[in-house]
């Protein structure tokens, strides 16, 4: 059972892991792109 346990552990902390990793990804190109969004309506 404590093999069993630790498996589990190790197993969601490493999918938290990937899954945060992907999540700030995916968030610093959406403000990337809002950021260059507005940069070019300053320029008009």
């Amino acid at each position: 059972m404590l093999k069993t346990i630790t498996f589990a552990i190790v197993h969601f902390s490493v999918a938290f892991s990937v899954a945060y990793f992907f999540h700030e990804k995916a968030w610093d190109a959406y403000r990337a792109a809002q950021q260059q969004a507005t940069n070019l309506l300053h320029l008009n």
